[in-house]
């Protein structure tokens, strides 16, 4: 039996406007079916007992991919349609970003597996660039260096290329 493919994520850098974009469009597809079920999932940085931005660690990386990936799967078997605010490989965008280009073990491994999620599961996918939608304040948690930012969205490009 073939998987449903039933998530829709925004995907990009932080402060890209992409939380309200995946609101918007959970409102949005409400209205178009409204015989649906409609799953919004939000972002999960809060939720990480691990050190972010700057002082992110492998641990960082390994828990918001799983996550993300545990959280899409679970609303994908309580919903008809799901609209995520994160995509699996945006937390491997931003170890890449800090970590280096070198890909470690960790990251192939974690790679592969949101490889396979991405093309069972995501129905569609849309990248917010910051250079059309920034939206990005000094908030204490996020990153304000546009050079990372561009960095990380370089990244998601290429990842997002060998997702599909």
């Amino acid at each position: 039996m073939e998987e449903q493919k039933n998530i829709i994520v925004v995907s990009g850098t932080h402060g890209t406007g992409k939380t309200t974009r995946a609101m918007e469009m959970a409102v949005d597809l409400k209205k178009q079916f409204s015989r649906k079920t409609i799953g919004l999932l939000l972002e999960n940085v809060v939720d990480c007992p691990f050190p972010v931005n700057g002082q992110s660690t492998m641990e960082t990386m390994v828990w918001l991919t799983t996550n993300q990936i545990q959280r899409e799967l679970t609303m994908s078997l309580q919903y008809d349609l799901v609209v995520s605010d994160r995509c699996c490989v945006d937390p491997i965008a931003y170890g890449i970003a800090h970590f280096g280009e070198a890909a470690t073990a960790m990251t192939e491994a974690l790679l592969s597996v949101c490889k396979l999620h991405y093309r069972s599961k995501y129905m569609d996918v849309y990248l917010h660039m910051a250079s059309k939608n920034n939206f990005l304040f000094a908030d204490g948690l996020r990153d304000t260096d546009l050079d990372f930012r561009i960095r990380v969205e370089k990244i998601l490009m290429r990842l997002h290329g060998e997702c599909r």
